[in-house]
């Protein structure tokens, strides 16, 4: 179980885990579709934009983050158009069955699943219907030292899905240079990390040109979720 549904899970991807419902939480809040805002979800400030919302979930892994924006927009009667991306086709799968199992008949026309290299794309691919407003990313983010020291639990998960370079931070440059290229004026960016990388990912989408940087602390009080506009 993950947020407010349940996920189908493979080997190929991550087990969703609650720390990174913050994310879900930051996702929604922008969006103005959260009810009840906890914590410091609450210092960030609704976008006030009508029409629908372009969102797009990078290295998506299961969906469970995408997947889980989407449900509650559309619970509220929201219109959103999602992108749904991952390197892996495995993944992709998974997410493709998450779609089918949470998505009704009527709204699959709304979510496009992407295979993508986020180190490598130019991110065209997401701007078909316009600029986004929101990408959301929960990317690979363990350093090459800790690969060696992974407790046994996540030693079974996916490598693809969890080595983020030697020092973690490899996708966050790629995904705040994207970002700056494919958002809307006034758009954002939001991505979870290691709890010892806050300051880091802050600095990156400081010198890369977001504003309102900042990052937010999960409920067990770790540096989770870091959020910055254009």
């Amino acid at each position: 179980d993950f947020y407010r549904s349940r996920f189908q899970v493979t080997p190929e991807v991550l087990i969703p885990r609650s720390d990174t419902e913050l994310l879900v939480e930051t996702g929604l809040r922008f969006l103005d579709c959260l009810d009840m805002p906890l914590g410091d979800v609450q210092r960030i400030d609704p976008v006030k934009r009508g029409g629908t919302a372009l969102v797009a979930d990078l290295c998506t892994g299961t969906g469970c983050v995408g997947l889980s924006i989407f449900g509650q927009m559309r619970e509220k009667g929201r219109d959103i158009r999602l992108y749904m991306a991952d390197i892996s086709d495995k993944a992709l799968n998974c997410a493709s069955q998450n779609v089918s199992n949470l998505v009704t008949e009527s709204d699959k026309t709304l979510v496009s699943l992407l295979m993508d290299d986020i180190l490598e794309t130019d991110g065209s691919k997401y701007t078909r219907e316009g600029k986004l407003d929101l990408i959301v990313s929960n990317p690979p983010y363990i350093t090459d030292d800790e690969m060696k020291e992974l407790p046994e639990d996540v030693l079974y998960e996916p490598d693809l899905a969890l080595r983020g370079g030697e020092d973690g931070l490899l996708f966050y440059f790629r995904l705040a240079f994207i970002s700056k290229r494919i958002l809307k004026e006034n758009g954002a960016l939001a991505v979870e990390h290691g709890c010892d990388q806050g300051a880091k990912v802050r600095e990156i989408f400081a010198k890369s040109g977001f504003n309102n940087v900042t990052t937010l602390r999960d409920y067990g009080g770790n540096e989770r979720v870091t959020f910055g506009r254009l």
